[in-house]
């Protein structure tokens, strides 16, 4: 039966309802996975490319923990503390946008029989980690610790990917570019090097040093939750860069350092072979 004049208006209001449902639901689901800027981040792109961020499976690796406390900052900040909280942080902010993330650790505990030698029980503990990330089939493995050295000036968050590793460099320099952006701290460079857990890891994998524990600014920065917040942030963008398919070049103009500082402790990442 054809429609009558006021059925027609009744079905074109209904439609128009529903379109507007539809507008406010999509509205709202793509906000609540927009990863989350802390105040006082200026705004950018890596935002809306957190589209990117759905579905992907990322393991957040706290370096250190339980007797390991990585490195301590001469007021007595341990790495493992830092480290945990940083990680803590960008696994909230990367959930928020429709990630799925696992911690290798939630708490301050070691992964490993804590009765063994320094370098067995080390290497068992890493081996542990890439196991977890195994596992659940993780899209890509970043690694959180916070560098050290013996000239205090230096200072700066800095990216380490594997050598001869084109996806864990890319993801690498798209974490290091937003580093820079948002932290903009030293403007160091995403490095290649050999390290046990990037080496063995079947993933895209990327160790994140977010700054010198050694500097005494950049501890004091590293130790407020503010400032963790924001670190994590930069991280986070960084990714989302990353799963965008963005081949982290820095923008044309862009200030970026040698940054060739890197092996910094005897028994670590950097050490195992």
């Amino acid at each position: 039966m054809p429609h009558t004049g006021a059925a027609r208006g009744t079905l074109r209001l209904w439609a128009a309802i529903g379109a507007g449902f539809l507008i406010l639901f999509l509205t709202c689901s793509l906000r609540g996975m927009a990863v989350e800027n802390p105040a006082g981040v200026a705004a950018g792109g890596s935002t809306a490319l957190s589209w990117s961020l759905a579905g992907r499976i990322v393991v957040i690796d706290p370096g250190h923990g339980g007797p390991d406390p990585g490195t301590v900052s001469p007021a007595g900040l341990r790495e493992k503390d830092i480290a945990l909280a940083i990680a803590k942080e960008l696994a909230a902010q990367l959930t928020r946008a429709g990630a799925r993330t696992v911690l290798t650790r939630e708490g301050d505990h070691y992964l490993s029989d804590p009765t063994a030698t320094l370098l067995t029980g080390k290497r068992n503990d890493l081996a542990h980690r890439l196991q977890i990330a195994e596992q659940v089939r993780a899209d890509i493995l970043v690694s959180i610790h916070l560098n050290s050295f013996p000239a205090s000036g230096e200072y700066g968050a800095q990216t380490f990917s594997q050598r001869a590793r084109p996806q864990s460099r890319r993801l690498a320099r798209c974490i290091q570019a937003e580093i820079n952006r948002i932290l903009a701290n030293s403007g160091r460079e995403a490095l290649e090097g050999d390290f046990y857990l990037t080496r063995g890891a079947a993933m895209p994998s990327v160790i994140v040093e977010a700054g010198f524990l050694s500097n005494a600014r950049e501890a004091g920065l590293l130790a407020d939750p503010a400032y963790q917040t924001k670190a994590a942030y930069a991280i986070g963008s960084g990714i989302a860069r990353y799963f965008a398919g963005d081949s982290g070049e820095e923008p044309a103009g862009a200030q970026v350092g040698t940054g060739k500082i890197g092996v910094r402790k005897t028994v670590d990442h950097h050490a195992l072979a």
